[in-house]
């Protein structure tokens, strides 16, 4: 069984792939199309001061093919970047160090499922058999209840991302959270922070959650001020028509 070295001198954050990630959109039997989340790219910021993983309740099989997705995905970025005279971080041969998969979940109460109306095949994700150290970890979920209740202090909750929705502001979740972990590496480096990432998860999940709340609702405003003003405009033009 793979269990993380206790010996790490970074932490480790775990990223959800459904919804956090990216998106699977079903096409027919054995045929799958995937959005990946916008500023995907910028977890190669990460690199240096976290060790990333993948969390995630599909088979191996399927986490494979999300992976290379991803990694398709941050190739395109860079090139955009590239190309438009950005400067580039170093793309490494593997962005992730470890994918725990379907395998490594444990299926959830029914108690808990009926609770909530989900599904009978729903699963936690469970962290300390691969990381004894709890405070050296966190999981970066859009599902709080795939989280076992006695390790809540290491989710980090995250907006869901999906491609389709409307009237929904631009996706930077992603370059956000980034930004916060950045910061945060930074500061506990200083001794300004505690090293314990359980002291940090809420708080940065609180301000993405917010953000993204926030975003959506001037999304909505600025969609009803424009609706409004063609509205206006078509009563005009009807006006002088008439």
């Amino acid at each position: 069984m793979w269990r993380a070295p206790t010996d790490a001198k970074k932490p480790w954050v775990l990223f959800d792939i459904n919804n956090t990630l990216l998106e699977r959109e079903y096409l027919g039997p054995g045929q799958r199309r995937y959005h990946v989340r916008p500023g995907i790219s910028r977890l190669l910021e990460l690199r240096g001061k976290y060790h990333l993983g993948i969390y995630s309740s599909v088979s191996e099989r399927n986490a494979r093919y999300c992976v290379e997705a991803i990694s398709d995905a941050i190739g395109d970025e860079l090139d955009v970047l590239a190309a438009g005279g950005s400067p580039v971080v170093a793309w490494p041969s593997a962005l992730f160090e470890v994918v725990l998969a379907q395998r490594h979940c444990v299926p959830d109460s029914p108690e808990r499922i009926a609770a909530r109306g989900g599904d009978e095949w729903d699963v936690l994700k469970p962290l300390q058999p691969y990381f004894p150290d709890l405070g050296s970890v966190v999981l970066v979920e859009e599902s709080e209840h795939k989280s076992l209740e006695a390790e809540r202090s290491n989710l980090l909750l995250v907006p869901a991302w999906h491609a389709g929705e409307k009237e929904q502001a631009p996706d930077t979740v992603l370059p956000r959270l980034v930004k916060l972990l950045s910061d945060l590496a930074s500061s506990v480096a200083a001794g300004e922070q505690p090293a314990d990432m359980r002291c940090h998860a809420a708080r940065i999940s609180t301000d993405i959650m917010g953000a993204r709340v926030k975003a959506d609702e001037e999304e909505r405003e600025e969609s009803k001020v424009t609706k409004t003003q063609v509205n206006e405009t078509a009563e005009e033009l009807g006006e002088e028509s008439a």
